[in-house]
């Protein structure tokens, strides 16, 4: 493993939580033609979700549960949910709209994630 240190992971990892989901939250929206909100906004709404559930998944959830596939699988599909909550309240779209936000930009920092860390 490229890091040694729990906390060195979680700094990586919430880096490329937020770079990669700011990045595919402009794509996504972009290609499924929702009206462009301002740069600050979408960073804002690639940021603050990120930086409000990956400290739940990394640091909360592991004390309560084992962290096996299924878990990880309900956890992610609640980080699903909650962010797009977040997303709709920032971007003001409806929720319909933050939920396939939400869903891409998990997915590809999911799949980017395990691509550093396995």
């Amino acid at each position: 493993m490229l890091f040694s240190s729990y906390r060195l992971m979680f700094l990586l990892a919430l880096s490329v939580a937020v770079i990669t989901e700011t990045a595919m939250l402009i794509v996504t929206s972009r290609l499924a033609n929702y009206e462009q909100r301002s740069w600050k906004r979408v960073v804002m709404a690639g940021a603050i979700p990120s930086v409000a559930s990956l400290p739940w998944l990394w640091y909360v959830m592991p004390n309560f549960v084992t962290m096996g596939i299924w878990n990880i699988l309900v956890a992610e599909i609640g980080i699903v949910v909650a962010e797009a909550i977040l997303i709709s309240f920032i971007l003001n779209y409806n929720y319909k709209q933050s939920l396939l936000l939400s869903f891409t930009t998990n997915s590809v920092s999911y799949l980017v994630g395990l691509l550093l860390f396995w």
